[in-house]
């Protein structure tokens, strides 16, 4: 069984997909669901939305986004992964480098298109960053596809 590890940044796959389990590792190593079952079975639901055609549809953790499970995850409309989407939190302070400076989502990454502001109230701002692991051919896809989880990692 191949494994996928998104948070660290690792993956390991004996073939040209990106593996076929995907796991967090905050606080300990935990399965994510990387079919519509899989994430209906541990409550996830859909964000009501249609398949939006660079990500997949839109499912959520019971309960919803927010700053304690900020993950969303996106399917094919057939049921697989297609990626997942973080939100980001708050303000990050001052680290003594303006690369560093202000909000959760830091330096140039917001201007660079890395995370995509959402709001700014006063209850604190947040951004977006989605990941997809397939084409944007393949998420939208009615039809089961070869692999797993996919090939490739592209952000927004």
């Amino acid at each position: 069984v191949s494994v996928a590890t998104f948070t660290g940044g690792s993956f390991r796959s004996t073939d040209d997909s990106l593996g076929s389990n995907i796991l967090r590792t905050v606080g300990g190593n935990f399965p994510h669901p990387i079919t519509v079952t899989d994430a209906e079975e541990q409550g996830w639901t859909s964000a009501g939305n249609d398949c939006h055609p660079r990500l997949g549809v839109e499912y959520v953790p019971a309960g919803g986004i927010s700053q304690e499970s900020p993950l969303s995850a996106y399917y094919t409309p057939a049921g697989q992964i297609t990626g997942l989407k973080i939100t980001v939190y708050g303000d990050g302070g001052d680290f003594g480098t303006s690369a560093f400076e202000g909000a959760g989502a830091l330096g140039e990454m917001v201007n660079q298109g890395y995370y995509i502001p959402v709001t700014s109230s006063e209850e604190g701002a947040s951004w977006e960053m989605s990941i997809t692991f397939r084409s944007v051919t393949d998420v939208c896809a009615e039809l089961i596809l070869p692999q797993d989880i996919g090939d490739r990692i592209v952000i927004n």
